[in-house]
């Protein structure tokens, strides 16, 4: 792994831990505004004066509030997380007295999980359909396929706002998470359906399928199960079974069939007999 790689990585796991714990590294609610807070710069932490303490913070008082200045007080001292008339503000304050790290780290919580949310949704839609077009195949394919172009072709960003705005306009946060989740998984799924659907197609033409066609008659959901299980092995690199082996055990076969399989055998004449 690259240094770049390493880095890049440190980041996301940096960002991924603290949307986790922002609950209890958030010092305020997203929403409350402090009073005279207004634009308030960062609070800095601080560990030396005149000797080495606990982390702490200076007091801040506002000298202008027409220009929005302030002024530490160097000669007192306050304790981590702060007070209410002296907050820890990491970050800065907003036109509206709230604190911006606090609301940084909660509302990652609600994008990354719309995100994620999305992301799934897009997965499971977009492989089912993907699946069943490649395993249908003909006009249910091409339906299926036009209908994926058509959301292709339309710009994602539009789409989602034009969804947004056919919603009620006034809608609580958990409703918006879930609508919001089903249209970016709504917008997505044409890109993972077409994938799938490119995937079943050549697993159906390989040997080992061609052989279990052979061995008997196979109904459409056995084959999607014989196609997903051994793409499945070899996408993790295990050897393929060699066809023989599948026409050996005929699959759906008829009993009369099966025993017939199994009495015949080659003549040296070329001809085969009971």
């Amino acid at each position: 792994m690259t240094l770049r790689a390493r880095f890049g990585w440190t980041l996301i796991a940096i960002a991924g831990f603290a949307t986790v714990a922002a609950p209890m590294l958030a010092s305020h609610r997203a929403g409350e505004q402090l009073a005279d807070r207004g634009y308030a710069p960062p609070t800095y932490v601080h560990i030396w004066d005149h000797g080495v303490h606990a982390p702490f913070i200076r007091p801040m008082t506002m000298t202008d509030r027409l220009r929005r200045e302030y002024r530490e007080d160097e000669s007192s001292r306050v304790a981590l997380p702060g007070t209410a008339d002296q907050p820890m503000l990491l970050l800065g304050a907003d036109p509206l007295g709230r604190d911006v790290f606090s609301r940084l780290v909660l509302g990652a919580r609600w994008s990354l999980g719309v995100t994620i949310c999305g992301a799934f949704g897009a997965l499971v839609f977009g492989a089912a359909i993907g699946g069943f077009a490649g395993i249908s195949g003909g006009r249910t394919d091409r339906w299926l396929m036009r209908l994926a172009d058509f959301v292709l072709v339309l710009p994602a960003v539009y789409l989602v706002l034009v969804l947004r705005a056919m919603l009620p306009l006034v809608l609580t946060t958990g409703d918006v998470f879930l609508l919001m989740s089903a249209l970016f998984a709504v917008a997505a799924w044409p890109h993972v359906a077409r994938g799938v659907r490119a995937i079943v197609i050549v697993e159906r033409s390989r040997e080992y399928v061609e052989a279990v066609r052979a061995a008997g008659e196979v109904h459409p959901q056995v084959q999607c199960i014989a196609v997903s299980v051994e793409g499945q092995r070899a996408h993790c690199g295990e050897r393929m079974p060699h066809p023989q082996r599948i026409s050996a055990k005929p699959i759906d076969a008829p009993l009369e069939n099966r025993r017939q399989h199994r009495s015949r055998r080659l003549c040296p004449s070329g001809s085969f007999h009971a």
